[in-house]
């Protein structure tokens, strides 16, 4: 009989290198590499612009989603008059 290899596993028994899993190497290693570079203050500027823009379109989403529960509100209650003779 031959002298058997013994593969590191992890906590859960999944093998270290190649086992199961959603963690691939090549996409590990580009996040490590892509985050590790410094942001450069236009590419900050850019990015705060982008938040602040979509932050102002979900607070109009948000009132006008505020306004229609509003409207609805109005309409149930206009119906239970009518259902009710209220």
């Amino acid at each position: 009989m031959g002298v058997g290899l013994s593969v590191p596993q992890d906590s859960l028994g999944n093998k270290a290198m190649g086992g199961p899993g959603t963690r691939r190497t090549l996409t590990m290693s580009w996040l490590n590499r892509t985050f590790r570079v410094p942001a450069n203050e236009s590419h900050v500027g850019v990015v705060l612009a982008f938040c602040i823009l979509t932050m102002s379109l979900m607070t109009v989403a948000l009132i006008w989603q505020a306004q229609v529960i509003a409207h609805q509100r109005e309409a149930i209650r206009w119906l239970e008059s009518l259902k009710f003779g209220g």
